[in-house]
């Protein structure tokens, strides 16, 4: 067993506060277990089927059930482990495995190959309009889901919406939501290090690595103005920038390419999780949350990490399934949006309008306070644990790295501190329980820690403690790659990180007559890799 200790989440599943009614309270299961893990999914040390195939790394690792066979889909893969010196900007790189049921031991998943080499891994590929889409170096899928008849993916591509109709005296107008503005504060980062925009503050020329200059564009970025990342600030307009989501559909017969059938502009929804359920009423009552295609679930937030009082909090959508394809193969779009609590009742408000979309609660209070106190969020997981449980799992947060964190210290001055936190929720748009952390990086001076002798994760100050040993960094790190030669530093300082937890729901059992063992993986960066855990829930 690695990670911290057994967690008492609460001390009764049906006990309530003297001082507070019930209603006012969500109680998360009795018992979370330490994680124990189980041992690596994917990766440098994994042993991907069939025997051979070209993958030394890989990450986030996010898994969908359709027509019965579990897939998992894995963000910017590596062939070898020299594979970034090699190639700076690839077209393609994300791969899909097929996951096999699980019969107790460590998976080896199937990685689908290309048609005509078993060696190399199917990339993912994104087409619209004739045109295959860049999907390099973080550009990723963000969620995948079955309909039931077709699998459906969102892309984040860190494509921003510009706004449409500049002139030399009107900046123009941001279209889809009338939230949007559009800003006439941001620039972005010349010369350009990647095909996508990184975007900054040209008057005081801030957000841009040297000797890049930050200029002003035109025309402009637009921003959401309802979203929890603004601040009225040019910092919060950044945040808060309108992203281009695509949505997907896989090819039956060619599984590595996906058509665009949505551009989806979003700030809430950037970084999302969905899930399908057997039947949804919108109401406290009448909906059935296991898996099934009767209406998909998505969880957004405005990016993945939130510093200076800005904050990624929680949002919720709903459409009702199956996705039905308009003229020109375009997807008939119609969510509706968790807009708050009646007050008469305390049902939810849903709302066509993504301008009316309001957070969720997350300190366990109906119509409670949605204030976000993991800084960094990274990507989500969310699995409804049937009985006994019966309630809605989210994890979610981790680590990132330093340099694009603005206000590091703060932002990593908190009890979370790296770690994968864990709520609980009875119903989609919650309120959700206080986060607990769940699965911490610890020290590299403890054996068994995730940064210690017999950890996951690559630390530089970890010493062996034989037969415990310390992690090994990967032979080559993406920042090398920018340096003539990719010279490895004689001291890695680029260190193992937590990030996109997913829980592999078809794994989900039994444990004993009270609980669930929910099987889940996790990346770290540093190996590359991607590690397979068990928690069990009482």
């Amino acid at each position: 067993m690695r990670g911290i200790a057994l967690l008492a989440l609460a001390a009764c599943a049906n006990a309530t506060p003297v001082d507070e009614p019930a209603a006012l309270q969500v109680l998360p299961p009795r018992k979370v277990s330490a994680p124990e893990v189980l041992g690596e999914l994917a990766g440098p040390g994994a042993a991907p089927a069939p025997p051979g195939v070209l993958v030394y790394g890989t990450d986030m690792g996010l898994s969908y059930e359709h027509q019965g066979q579990t897939f998992i889909a894995f963000g910017d893969t590596w062939p070898t482990a020299k594979y970034i010196c090699d190639e700076h900007n690839p077209h393609n790189d994300d791969t899909l495995a097929r996951v096999p049921p699980f019969d107790g031991q460590l998976p080896v998943l199937e990685f689908l190959t290309e048609p005509d080499s078993a060696q190399n891994a199917l990339l993912i590929e994104l087409m619209r309009d004739g045109e295959s889409l860049t999907l390099g170096y973080s550009k990723t899928p963000l969620t995948l889901f079955s309909d039931g008849t077709h699998v459906f993916s969102t892309f984040f591509r860190v494509d921003v919406a510009r706004c449409e109709g500049a002139t030399a005296d009107d900046p123009g107008s941001c279209p889809a939501d009338e939230a949007f503005a559009c800003s006439t504060n941001l620039g972005d980062c010349r010369p350009t290090t990647s095909d996508f925009p990184f975007l900054c503050d040209p008057i005081n020329n801030e957000g841009c690595f040297h000797p890049q200059q930050c200029m002003p564009v035109d025309p402009g970025y637009c921003y959401d103005t309802s979203s929890s990342q603004y601040d009225g600030t040019v910092r919060g307009e950044r945040f808060a920038s309108v992203q281009n989501i695509e949505l997907g559909m896989q090819r039956a017969d060619d599984p590595g390419v996906w058509d665009s059938v949505l551009v989806f502009q979003t700030s809430k929804f950037s970084n999302q999780v969905a899930r399908t359920v057997r039947r949804f009423s919108g109401v406290v009552e009448g909906s059935d949350y296991r898996t099934g295609d009767d209406h998909l679930l998505v969880w957004g937030r405005p990016l993945f990490v939130g510093e200076e009082g800005r904050e990624a909090q929680l949002y919720l959508l709903t459409h009702e399934l199956p996705l039905e394809l308009g003229d020109g193969g375009t997807l008939r779009w119609e969510p509706r949006y968790f807009a708050g609590l009646d007050p008469d009742n305390d049902q939810p408000i849903w709302s066509e309008r993504q301008a009316e979309a309001k957070p969720l609660a997350l300190d366990g209070r109906v119509d409670g306070d949605p204030h976000e106190e993991v800084s960094i969020v990274q990507q989500m997981t969310v699995s409804w644990l049937g009985p006994p449980i019966d309630q809605w799992l989210m994890m979610y947060g981790g680590d990132d790295i330093d340099f694009v964190l603005f206000d590091r210290e703060n932002t990593r001055n908190d009890s979370i501190n790296g770690s994968v936190v864990v709520r609980f929720a009875d119903h989609p748009w919650g309120p959700w329980s206080p986060p607990v952390v769940h699965y911490a990086p610890g020290s590299p001076q403890n054996a068994g820690d995730p940064y210690g002798p017999g950890g996951i994760l690559y630390h530089n100050e970890c010493q062996d403690m034989p037969p415990q040993l310390c992690e090994r960094s990967d032979p080559t790190r993406p920042f090398e790659s920018y340096l003539e030669g990719c010279p490895a530093p004689s001291v890695q300082l680029d260190i193992g990180r937590l990030y996109c937890p997913n829980v592999i729901e078809s794994y989900t059992a039994p444990h004993g007559d009270d609980g669930l063992d929910v099987y889940w993986n996790i990346s770290t960066w540093n190996p590359y890799s991607v590690f397979l855990l068990k928690t069990t829930i009482r």
